[in-house]
Parts: structure tokens; C-alpha cells; sequence
């Protein structure tokens, strides 16, 4: 069998790492603005992403500049679904009149809600699809959500 050695090799290279575009969910409290606050926003690389988020929230000169105003205390990787900017756009539509400016939008009870929903249904970060092997849902059931860790960053 004749193969092209590079092209297979860039084949798995891809198959390794999908550049399928997610949205995804990212909360964060501050102490001084009270409710928490979500960003919506879209990647190809939801880790190297969330790195980013992290570093840019612990500047001095914080993005958006008001996070600013508080101590962020927590940023918790909500979930993500795949989608395109299209998605993206669409939930900063619907969610407009809690936003924020820019992707972000008040975390309330209501956002909770809706946004749990979505991602019990299509969440496709590691800890749902995990869930979906092991179990047959891509709901992850309580004993399984205390085996697998989640993504959260703690601050001080």
C-alpha cells in the first residue's frame, strides 16, 4: 500500500486536536458587585481560553475595566457547547437586558436556570462527556460528578 505518510500523520495530528468551535460559559464572583457575573463567549480551545481569561481578569488594568472595582474571588468554567458565532451572538441577544457590556451579563437566578438547562442537555466539556461513557447520559449523576474533578480556580 502506497500511503502519503505526512498527510495521514496530519490527519491524526487533527483528530487529536478538533478545532470545532465551542460556547462556553464562565462565571465569576466579585465581592463588591455583588451577584455574580457570566461570560458567554466562543473558542476553539476551551483550556488554552480559559488560561487567558484568568490571566486577563488578574491584571491591574482588568478587562472589562469594571472587575476592577473587586477582588475576583472565583472563575468557574460552567460548561460549553458546541457552536458558532452565530450561537455566540444569539445568546448575548437573548440575554441582553442582563448584560453587562461586552460578553458579560448578571448571573442571576434566572440565568441559573437557563443556562443549567443548556448545558444538561448539550454540554460537551470532558466532565459531561465522561459522564456520558460511564453512565449512557450526558448528565453527569451526583456519584459522578464527586469522581470527576471540575474546573474551578479558587482566588484568594
Amino acid at each position: 500500500m502506497n500511503l502519503e505518510q505526512n498527510f495521514l500523520n496530519q490527519a491524526i495530528e487533527m483528530l487529536d486536536k478538533p478545532v470545532m468551535p465551542v460556547v462556553y460559559f464562565v462565571m465569576v464572583s466579585c465581592e463588591i458587585l455583588g451577584d455574580p457575573m457570566v461570560k458567554i463567549g466562543i473558542t476553539i480551545d476551551p483550556q488554552r481560553r480559559f488560561n487567558e481569561l484568568e490571566q486577563e481578569i488578574n491584571k491591574e488594568n482588568k478587562y472589562p475595566s469594571w472587575l476592577s472595582q473587586g477582588i475576583v474571588e472565583e472563575m468557574t468554567v460552567l460548561g460549553y457547547v458546541q457552536g458558532t458565532q452565530f450561537l455566540e451572538t444569539t445568546f448575548h441577544r437573548a440575554f441582553k437586558s442582563k448584560s453587562l457590556g461586552r460578553e458579560w451579563f448578571q448571573y442571576d437566578d434566572e440565568m441559573e436556570i437557563i443556562i443549567d438547562g443548556i448545558l444538561c442537555d448539550y454540554c460537551v466539556c470532558e466532565q459531561c462527556l465522561t459522564a456520558d461513557l460511564i453512565s449512557g447520559s450526558s448528565v453527569p449523576m451526583p456519584e459522578l460528578k464527586r469522581k470527576l474533578s471540575t474546573e474551578v480556580i479558587h482566588r484568594a
